[in-house]
């Protein structure tokens, strides 16, 4: 069974907006403006694909919008609305949306939502009104180093429009890369039922290394996520585990794969307390930060649901599969 397709999934985000003169959004949960033609064309872009916002743009709509998939974020667990998918955040959002298979979410407010996705969208749509107005609350600054304006429309006020104004899409330049992150025992060499200790234990799953190498080849980073709580139980020390991780690497650069870095947390949740351990997120979201990852275009293989607790707390997109059965992935 070929599941390559799915495990590959990713989703395009882009930032759908109308602002004022001087970034302006709205007042008391309402559009500053009635433009009738940009209200038609949102709808024509947006139709088929998914849409996600924050709760009170949600409720200034009032209804789940026609042929779209709908996810609000929102803390508020009691909310149940037909057509509707409630999560928690953004990373939850973008999550949700590639479990869906959806390839393209629109972001579409409000202001705090706008902030918190700018920095991981991949264009933004923006209609500039060329007026100023009263508001309470105003879209974050366009960072001109970050984002290049590819085109612009102008249209010029008539009847049913009493504001000039134009539609200017955006890129990201910033240069972000797709990883897979990878668990290590069971995925990268033979689950024992047990630590692996020595040198001697560790037997690699090469039936991996033709996907691998081939994901490496398009440009992911290879990122290796292990708990190894044997160190903080006193069966390994960190030297040896330096001695195992070396021989993992040595024996998959045999077979063209090289590992960009490998993670390991040494704490056991028997005797420490920690945020790096599986399922905790911490050593994803340092190599995201490290290696600019972009969320939206990775995934975490894994052989425990651990690991996709793990992923999803970092907005990463978690795949599972039977422990050592890596074949099916090419």
């Amino acid at each position: 069974m070929n599941q390559q397709a799915n495990y590959i999934c990713s989703v395009k985000v882009t930032i759908i907006a109308a602002i004022g003169a001087n970034n302006e959004l709205g007042k008391d949960n309402k559009l500053l403006w009635h433009l009738p033609n940009d209200l038609k064309r949102f709808k024509q872009i947006t139709t088929g694909h998914c849409i996600i916002m924050g709760r009170k743009t949600f409720d200034s709509l009032g209804k789940a919008l026609p042929n779209r998939t709908t996810i609000v974020i929102t803390r508020n667990k009691a909310i149940a609305v037909e057509n509707v998918l409630c999560v928690e955040s953004l990373k939850q959002a973008f999550v949700a949306a590639r479990k869906l298979k959806e390839e393209h979410c629109f972001i579409i407010g409000g202001a705090q939502i706008y902030r918190q996705s700018i920095h991981d969208a991949d264009e933004l749509d923006i209609t500039h009104v060329h007026e100023s107005f009263e508001a309470d609350v105003f879209f974050p600054a366009i960072d001109q180093n970050k984002f290049t304006e590819m085109n612009r429309e102008n249209f010029q006020k008539d009847e049913k429009h009493i504001y000039n104004y134009s539609i200017s899409t955006y890129k990201n330049n910033d240069k972000k890369v797709a990883a897979i992150f990878l668990d290590r025992d069971g995925v990268l060499n033979k689950e024992i039922g047990g630590y692996i200790t020595n040198t001697d234990a560790l037997e690699i799953n090469e039936a991996i290394a033709p996907f691998l190498k081939k994901k490496q080849s398009e440009g992911y980073k290879l990122i290796v996520i292990t708990n190894q709580g044997a160190i903080d139980k006193g069966e390994l020390t960190h030297e040896t585990l330096k001695e195992i991780n070396n021989k993992l690497k040595d024996a998959f650069a045999k077979l063209g794969v090289t590992f960009n870095e490998i993670y390991y947390c040494p704490h056991h949740n028997e005797i420490s307390m920690c945020l790096c351990r599986k399922p905790k997120s911490l050593l994803l979201e340092k190599a995201i930060a490290r290696f600019n990852i972009n969320i939206n275009k990775s995934i975490m293989i894994g052989d425990h649901e651990r690991d996709r607790y793990c992923a999803e707390g970092a907005g990463v997109f978690g795949v599972i599969i039977p422990s050592n059965e890596v074949g099916n992935l090419y």
